[in-house]
């Protein structure tokens, strides 16, 4: 289980989303036919990068990046997961450079 990040690996074809969206929302459908549009909409896609679940670990990305979770459910584990939407980062005063703390660890460039 953990996050992963995705490449488009052609054009997008949104014809998919009907059917994942109504399951979602908890409107009953043909568990099949679930399955067959959630493949073919991931075929779509290929990873560029997982994250794996870590205790302790945040990870940020552009929310305009493709990307989901890599699976919803990892036996015998509760995991707590806390979801942040950062809008906009600014400085105090024109003087200040935001770093990132040497501590933190980038993968890689989004």
């Amino acid at each position: 289980s953990g996050t992963s990040i995705y490449n488009l690996n052609g054009d997008y074809d949104p014809s998919f989303e009907w059917g994942i969206r109504s399951f979602n929302r908890g409107i009953p459908e043909d568990e099949h036919l679930y399955a067959n549009v959630h493949f073919n909409h991931n075929k779509q896609f290929d990873i560029s990068l997982e994250f794996k679940n870590q205790y302790n670990r945040m990870i940020a990305y552009d929310g305009c990046e493709w990307h989901s979770q890599s699976c919803l459910w990892v036996p015998g584990e509760c995991r707590l997961t806390q979801l942040f939407f950062i809008n906009f980062l600014s400085n105090i005063s024109e003087s200040t450079i935001l770093k990132k703390p040497s501590s933190i660890r980038i993968f890689r460039s989004l």
